[in-house]
């Protein structure tokens, strides 16, 4: 686990003096796998909980180090959580992650995953072919057995970007895409519990590309001004446009 949390940094770091560590003004980091801090191919270290670290001792297993973050085959790189980590289904909260696929996304990625556990949980991301005249991709998020779609308008592309997926104390859902905006939501509420266990890996499918960043808050609040803080702070270090 990283020293230091919770110190404010200089603006050069990171927009308006926020980033996940940083309980104030919106809720509490849960998880925090930070681009360029504490990653190897061998681990990639929780910023918040040394119970949190995620860890592949298996070498044709391994991801590479690229771009601050982790670059997975689609074949079978994975790492998994020294501990489980469940978010309550009453616990409103935000999943974060900033990706960069190498292909085209022809079938579910799996971003995070507990398939492993009684109650599976993912995160995975296609492309669907609506041809000949529309394409659009689709974020799966899969709790205890129940899956939500967000759909978008437009694919997603091989460029680096970011999801974020808001869960509320009821269990409504909402997405939004950097690229796309917002996703039209399909199966919500979503009141189950969701668990992570793995990342690159989720929904029996491994992600093909970089996972730069991702982060979880909980007891995110509702007034609307966290979301612009977080999209604030991933555009401004990452150097990405929100739509």
């Amino acid at each position: 686990m990283a020293l230091g949390l919770g110190v404010n940094h200089s603006v050069t770091d990171y927009a308006l003096g926020w980033e996940p560590t940083d309980s104030e003004p919106i809720g509490t980091a849960i998880l925090f796998l930070k681009n360029n801090t504490n990653v190897s191919v061998s681990a990639w270290l929780d910023e918040i909980s040394n119970t949190g670290d995620f860890t592949q001792s298996t070498s044709t297993r391994q991801a590479t180090v690229a771009e601050g973050g982790l670059d997975f085959d689609g074949v079978d790189n994975y790492y998994a959580r020294n501990n489980l980590l469940s978010m309550a289904a009453d616990i409103p909260s935000a999943i974060v992650f900033v990706f960069s696929p190498s292909g085209s996304l022809g079938s579910p990625e799996g971003i995070f995953g507990s398939t492993e556990e009684s109650n599976a949980s993912s995160i995975s991301i296609a492309n669907v072919d609506n041809s000949p005249d529309e394409d659009s991709s689709i974020v799966r998020f899969t709790a205890n057995g129940q899956t939500t779609s967000f759909t978008f308008s437009n694919i997603i592309t091989t460029t680096i970007q970011y999801i974020i997926i808001l869960k509320t104390g009821g269990g409504a859902l909402t997405a939004y895409h950097n690229q796309h905006g917002n996703a039209e939501v399909d199966n919500s509420p979503n009141e189950n519990v969701f668990n992570i266990r793995d990342i690159g890996f989720g929904s029996s499918s491994y992600f093909q590309g970089i996972l730069h960043e991702a982060f979880i808050i909980s007891d995110i609040p509702s007034a609307g001004y966290e979301t612009e803080l977080i999209k604030d702070y991933l555009n401004y270090k990452f150097n990405l446009t929100a739509a």
